[in-house]
């Protein structure tokens, strides 16, 4: 009687250790889906960093390029308004010269 009795509650320790086994398996199982999600996050992240940093480079170039547009379109201008003022000093000049015969 006492040998049947040690036999079930071995028994029933043998249960209770396959149910704790299937818990550790499925927490496993459920960390293995975590770590496949975030690394999936990572390869996004660096994927994001990747592009940001060529999207940086090409705006540098970008900004860089209408620098130098800007720069040559202010020279134009200043040549266009010393060219009026040019012209419009020779226009008195040629005034005065044949409006004083």
């Amino acid at each position: 009687e006492q040998n049947h009795v040690l036999l079930e509650e071995r028994e029933q320790d043998i249960k209770e250790i396959q149910l704790q086994i299937g818990e550790v398996t499925e927490i496993f199982q459920d960390l293995a889906v975590l770590v496949s999600e975030q690394g999936e996050v990572v390869e996004d992240i660096e994927a994001n960093i990747v592009s940001t940093y060529e999207k940086t480079s090409a705006a540098k170039s970008e900004l860089k390029k209408a620098a130098r547009h800007q720069k040559s379109t202010r020279y134009s201008l200043c040549i266009i308004f010393f060219m009026c003022i040019l012209g419009v000093v020779i226009l008195m000049l040629v005034m005065n010269v044949f409006g004083s015969n």
